[in-house]
């Protein structure tokens, strides 16, 4: 009968080391799943920003290219008088 009730407690405490080994578990899996929440929030803002910096610096592209294109509208237009005058 002690040899049994040895085992009980025995088990008994296996039980119970392996609930606290649950229970760290579930712990750190919870800091794991909130830092890749973060991340994950963090990365869409970062991909929104690139968005944001692709579109300003097309249109920043686009601004350039039209003023060169008034540029060399106004240099031709230049270039026509000075050859009507010559």
């Amino acid at each position: 009968m002690a040899e049994l009730r040895a085992k009980i407690t025995q088990s008994t405490l296996e039980v119970e080391e392996l609930k606290r080994q649950i229970e760290q578990v579930e712990v750190e899996k919870a800091g794991l799943t909130r830092r890749i929440r973060d991340k994950d929030k963090r990365l869409a803002g970062l991909e929104g920003r690139i968005a944001d910096l692709e579109e300003e610096k097309l249109a920043q592209f686009r601004e350039y290219q039209e003023e060169l294109e008034a540029q060399k509208n106004i240099l031709e237009l230049q270039a026509v008088e000075l050859k009507k005058r010559v």
